[in-house]
Protein backbone atom coordinates (compact mmCIF):
# COMPACT_ATOMS: atom_id res chain seq x y z
CA UNK A 1 0.00 0.00 0.00
CA UNK A 2 1.30 3.44 -0.86
CA UNK A 3 -0.22 5.82 1.71
CA UNK A 4 -0.47 9.41 0.55
CA UNK A 5 -0.86 10.90 4.05
CA UNK A 6 0.15 10.19 7.60
CA UNK A 7 -2.47 8.17 9.51
CA UNK A 8 -4.93 10.26 11.49
CA UNK A 9 -7.09 9.28 14.46
CA UNK A 10 -10.83 9.11 13.92
CA UNK A 11 -13.14 9.49 16.90
CA UNK A 12 -16.91 8.98 17.06
CA UNK A 13 -19.22 11.66 18.43
CA UNK A 14 -22.89 11.38 19.23
CA UNK A 15 -23.15 15.20 19.21
CA UNK A 16 -20.86 16.94 16.72
CA UNK A 17 -21.56 20.45 18.03
CA UNK A 18 -20.70 19.42 21.59
CA UNK A 19 -17.56 17.69 20.31
CA UNK A 20 -16.61 20.78 18.28
CA UNK A 21 -16.94 22.96 21.38
CA UNK A 22 -14.72 20.58 23.37
CA UNK A 23 -11.97 20.25 20.78
CA UNK A 24 -11.93 23.96 19.88
CA UNK A 25 -12.50 25.54 23.30
CA UNK A 26 -10.90 23.07 25.72
CA UNK A 27 -8.11 21.49 23.68
CA UNK A 28 -7.64 24.52 21.38
CA UNK A 29 -7.51 22.40 18.22
CA UNK A 30 -8.38 24.55 15.19
CA UNK A 31 -10.81 23.32 12.56
CA UNK A 32 -9.00 22.42 9.36
CA UNK A 33 -9.72 24.39 6.21
CA UNK A 34 -10.02 20.99 4.47
CA UNK A 35 -13.19 19.37 5.86
CA UNK A 36 -14.60 15.88 5.27
CA UNK A 37 -18.31 15.16 4.95
CA UNK A 38 -19.95 13.62 8.01
CA UNK A 39 -17.61 15.03 10.62
CA UNK A 40 -15.11 17.65 11.70
CA UNK A 41 -11.43 17.65 10.76
CA UNK A 42 -9.06 19.38 13.19
CA UNK A 43 -5.41 20.36 12.65
CA UNK A 44 -3.32 18.94 15.49
CA UNK A 45 0.44 19.15 15.90
CA UNK A 46 1.23 18.83 12.21
CA UNK A 47 -1.36 16.07 11.73
CA UNK A 48 -5.12 15.84 11.75
CA UNK A 49 -7.92 14.39 13.88
CA UNK A 50 -11.33 13.54 12.44
CA UNK A 51 -14.40 13.52 14.71
CA UNK A 52 -17.38 11.96 12.98
CA UNK A 53 -21.07 11.42 13.77
CA UNK A 54 -21.72 7.90 15.14
CA UNK A 55 -24.12 6.34 17.64
CA UNK A 56 -21.31 4.23 19.17
CA UNK A 57 -19.38 7.21 20.57
CA UNK A 58 -17.69 6.60 23.89
CA UNK A 59 -18.23 2.84 24.01
CA UNK A 60 -14.58 1.79 23.50
CA UNK A 61 -12.68 1.05 26.70
CA UNK A 62 -9.24 1.71 25.25
CA UNK A 63 -7.20 4.79 24.43
CA UNK A 64 -8.64 6.15 21.20
CA UNK A 65 -6.04 8.85 20.48
CA UNK A 66 -2.82 10.12 22.03
CA UNK A 67 -0.32 12.86 21.32
CA UNK A 68 2.89 14.22 22.76
CA UNK A 69 3.20 17.53 24.62
CA UNK A 70 6.30 19.38 25.83
CA UNK A 71 5.24 19.82 29.46
CA UNK A 72 2.74 17.24 30.67
CA UNK A 73 2.29 18.68 34.17
CA UNK A 74 1.50 22.12 32.73
CA UNK A 75 -1.01 20.67 30.22
CA UNK A 76 -2.72 18.57 32.92
CA UNK A 77 -3.03 21.62 35.19
CA UNK A 78 -4.44 23.75 32.35
CA UNK A 79 -6.97 21.12 31.33
CA UNK A 80 -8.03 20.59 34.95
CA UNK A 81 -8.63 24.37 35.24
CA UNK A 82 -11.00 23.97 32.28
CA UNK A 83 -12.92 21.20 34.02
CA UNK A 84 -11.28 18.14 32.45
CA UNK A 85 -11.11 15.20 34.87
CA UNK A 86 -8.19 12.82 34.51
CA UNK A 87 -8.42 9.10 35.20
CA UNK A 88 -6.05 6.59 36.72
CA UNK A 89 -6.26 2.83 36.53
CA UNK A 90 -4.90 -0.23 38.25
CA UNK A 91 -1.74 -1.47 36.57
CA UNK A 92 0.90 -3.78 38.00
CA UNK A 93 4.06 -1.91 39.02
CA UNK A 94 2.61 1.46 37.93
CA UNK A 95 4.08 4.57 39.49
CA UNK A 96 1.57 7.42 39.67
CA UNK A 97 2.38 11.06 40.40
CA UNK A 98 -1.18 12.23 41.02
CA UNK A 99 -2.96 11.58 37.72
CA UNK A 100 0.28 11.16 35.75
CA UNK A 101 1.67 7.69 35.08
CA UNK A 102 5.47 7.81 35.31
CA UNK A 103 7.20 5.06 33.36
CA UNK A 104 10.66 6.61 33.43
CA UNK A 105 11.20 7.71 29.84
CA UNK A 106 7.48 8.28 29.26
CA UNK A 107 4.89 10.11 31.36
CA UNK A 108 1.19 9.88 30.45
CA UNK A 109 -2.22 11.15 31.56
CA UNK A 110 -5.67 9.98 30.41
CA UNK A 111 -8.99 11.81 30.19
CA UNK A 112 -12.28 11.58 28.31
CA UNK A 113 -13.56 13.96 25.68
CA UNK A 114 -17.12 15.30 25.56
CA UNK A 115 -18.21 12.08 23.80
CA UNK A 116 -16.64 9.74 26.40
CA UNK A 117 -13.71 8.72 24.15
CA UNK A 118 -10.52 8.00 26.11
CA UNK A 119 -7.66 10.34 25.17
CA UNK A 120 -4.04 10.40 26.35
CA UNK A 121 -1.35 13.04 26.48
CA UNK A 122 2.27 11.92 26.75
CA UNK A 123 5.64 13.49 27.47
CA UNK A 124 9.00 11.97 26.59
CA UNK A 125 11.42 12.41 29.47
CA UNK A 126 15.05 12.85 28.61
CA UNK A 127 17.78 12.00 31.06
Amino acid sequence: MAAISAPFPTLPASDLERAREFYESVLHFPLSDDQLEGGLLFDVGGGQLWVYQAPTAGTAQNTAAAWFVDDLAREVAELERQGVRFETFDAPDATWDGVILDEGELRSAWFRDSENNILCIDERVTG
